[in-house]
């Protein structure tokens, strides 16, 4: 028993540091494939986050259903091809309202630290609902902010259509930052 628990420890530290990895590979994927957004789409953004979001790369790709973000130093915000095609449309506005509030509170790089722990702390139930409270209360966040930018019932309902199409499968997933309905 002695040499299992290390053993089992090593193991499920390296799944995790896999799993870590494909997330790498997907975002980089899913960069290699975009292409840099539109102006409109660039005005959108800037309405919304004034002059800092000359700072945040924002593209546009086929691979990606909903907006999603990541980067600390060098922000990076990848809308759905078929949202910046309109830059008018609402979930536009509040997929960028979301992700920048995102940006703003600096959660990916709360959610890159908690990752880390998770090689120490992985085995610790309390651990994991608190990673899981953690993800909720920035998406809360993100949320209030996005209601914000529009009607607050109609990003309702556009959250809840989103929830509704969780079943398949999403590019995302393998960012790590993708989670359940």
């Amino acid at each position: 028993l002695a040499a299992v628990l290390p053993a089992s420890y090593c193991a499920l530290a390296v799944l995790i540091a896999i799993w870590w990895s494909i997330g790498f590979a997907v975002r980089r994927r899913i960069v290699s494939s975009s292409v840099p957004a539109g102006e409109p789409v660039h005005l959108v953004l800037h309405s919304i986050a004034g002059s800092s979001a000359k700072r945040v790369r924002l593209l546009t790709s086929e691979r990606v259903k909903s907006p999603v973000m990541w980067g600390v130093f060098r922000p990076t915000i990848v809308v759905p091809r078929a949202h910046a095609t309109h830059p008018q449309c609402a979930q536009l506005r509040w997929g960028l309202a979301h992700e920048w509030c995102h940006v703003l509170r600096g959660d990916f790089l709360t959610h890159g630290l908690a990752t880390i722990t998770k090689f120490a702390c992985f085995f610790q139930p309390a651990f994991w609902w608190l990673k899981r409270e953690l993800a909720l209360s920035q998406d809360c966040l993100a949320d209030a902010f996005a209601s914000r930018h529009g009607d607050a019932a109609e990003y309702a309902a556009f959250l809840v259509s989103l929830a509704r199409d969780r079943h398949t499968p999403s590019p995302t997933i393998g960012l790590g930052i993708s989670d359940g309905r």
